[in-house]
């Protein structure tokens, strides 16, 4: 039963971290467009920065995971990518460019963390759940932990559509 609480938790982060950085996304542009005054170039700006950051990263997440765990390299890579975004509370259109990308930087590295780190959790939790039930069921668990992600993707936009709207 505890094993099945660790994937059930597994799939919550996953959810919810999925489904925070899709939201982040789909409201982009109306951000850049209004708030910073950097429309569609610094969305563009953002997304080139913000992946080559991810990309660079990765080496960072393999050091963190052997060192601290997976646990608390998860728990670093969501609070390195939250409070980035919080950050964005204090952009203005004067913001200077460099922190512009720090704060890119900061958001596409806690974005390659976490999915990392989520993904090397699945293949650990599938081998826990192996040993104590004596049956693999990976591809299940595989398949809710993809379908998780996917409702993610589909469900920010329908979530932050309906909330501009409101507003």
């Amino acid at each position: 039963e505890f094993r099945r609480v660790l994937f059930r938790s597994l799939l919550l982060v996953k959810l919810t971290a999925i489904f925070g950085i899709t939201c982040h996304g789909a409201v982009g542009l109306f951000f850049h467009a209004y708030i910073t005054e950097r429309g569609p170039a610094g969305v563009a700006l953002l997304g080139t920065v913000q992946h080559l950051a991810s990309i660079g990263a990765v080496p960072a997440w393999r050091w963190a995971l052997s060192r601290a765990g997976k646990r608390n390299a998860l728990i670093a890579a969501l609070l390195v990518y939250g409070l980035a975004c919080l950050s964005w509370m204090s952009a203005t259109p004067a913001e200077p460019d460099w922190i512009f990308n720090l704060r890119a930087i900061a958001i596409g590295t806690g974005f390659c963390g976490i999915v990392l780190v989520t993904t090397t959790m699945l293949p650990e939790t599938i081998q826990e759940d192996v040993e104590q039930h004596g049956v693999s069921r990976a591809g299940t668990m595989a398949g809710l932990f993809a379908g998780v992600e996917k409702t993610s993707f589909a469900l920010s936009p329908l979530v932050t559509g309906l909330l501009l709207s409101s507003a």
